[in-house]
């Protein structure tokens, strides 16, 4: 049986030749479509107009299928994977990238579509210029397509990519598969990863949920309200008295969950969203958490992530906040 091949950043050769791949578009739209050629289409289109071939992958964003769709257009060409992306966390518009603001062009690229399509983009004025004219053809190519990007040198991308993406994912699966066969709080065992970094903004129950697709986004907000000591009895989540999480070696514990007394006087939380969690804040309006922070939105029972196209209203969610200053491996 044939697996992924991961390299670690330090492992590449300066002389390699990287691109990044996954899937542009809205979440929406992609959820409810089987996932085939597009990714590995588009990087044929990207290689068939750049000096010399691809010879290893990226992630462009560490989140939701672009964390595993470089897994798979790997494996399908023998191509290796770069355990790094050029976010460290999801983001939902191209020029968003660490390649980008250190002045590595996205150009070249090439975006696939379901009907066979295969657009090459050879140059833009600028990396925002890219997004916004790839944004529109993803559009009308039904507002989800495969999308390769940002070809540069192994030496190029040891300079800009983050490294440890991948690896970091892998860790934070491992610690809420080992919570389940624990039957430990998987949200604490996530924070406890994060070595006092992470932090709990909130647990309760999904009340609202507006989100709609425009412009090849999916774009709203989700509304949770404190469930106070009942609920989380009921849901068989740790109590609602403080949980501290080991904090760094030599640091002062970190507070991982606040009491119900306190969070219901702060009212809802409200996470607005464009494809990614962007921004939470509570009923003063009061800004807890946004960018490039991480804002997840877990299952409070099990620990699993609910994408911002799953989300829905009854559901028991425990939203945290995590610093990519987490630790390497």
């Amino acid at each position: 049986m044939k697996v992924p091949m991961v390299i670690c950043l330090t492992d590449l050769p300066d002389d390699a030749y990287v691109c990044d791949v996954g899937g542009m578009g809205a979440p929406t739209v992609s959820a409810e479509k089987l996932d085939s050629f597009e990714c590995s289409a588009a990087v044929q289109g990207l290689s068939e107009v750049l000096p010399r071939p691809v010879t290893a992958l990226l992630c462009a964003e560490v989140g939701g299928g672009n964390a595993l769709e470089p897994l798979a257009v790997g494996l399908e060409r023998g191509l290796p994977v770069v355990d790094a992306d050029l976010m460290g966390r999801a983001f939902p518009e191209l020029q968003m990238t660490t390649a980008s603001i250190a002045g590595v062009p996205l150009t070249p690229a090439a975006m696939s579509d379901d009907k066979g399509n295969t657009l090459v983009l050879t140059c833009t004025a600028s990396p925002p210029w890219a997004e916004r004219v790839m944004r529109a053809a993803c559009t009308e190519m039904g507002c989800s397509v495969g999308l390769a990007s940002t070809p540069m040198t192994g030496k190029t991308a040891k300079q800009v990519v983050v490294p440890g993406s991948l690896s970091l994912a892998w860790h934070l699966g491992m610690s809420v598969m080992t919570s389940h066969a624990s039957k430990s709080d998987p949200v604490t065992d996530i924070l406890e990863l994060y070595k006092g970094t992470g932090k709990l903004l909130y647990s309760g129950k999904v009340t609202d949920v507006v989100r709609h697709t425009e412009e090849g986004f999916v774009r709203g907000f989700v509304r949770v309200s404190s469930r106070g000591q009942q609920g989380l009895a009921a849901n068989g989540a740790a109590s609602s008295s403080t949980i501290v999480v080991a904090s760094a070696a030599g640091a002062s514990p970190a507070v991982a969950r606040t009491d119900a007394a306190a969070q219901e006087k702060d009212g809802d939380l409200v996470v607005e969203f464009q494809n990614e969690n962007l921004m939470a804040k509570n009923a003063s309006k009061q800004v807890l958490a946004c960018v490039p922070d991480s804002i997840c939105i877990l299952e409070s029972s099990t620990g699993l992530a609910v994408a911002t196209e799953e989300i829905r209203y009854g559901l028991w969610v425990s939203v945290v906040s995590l610093s990519r200053e987490a630790r390497q491996f």
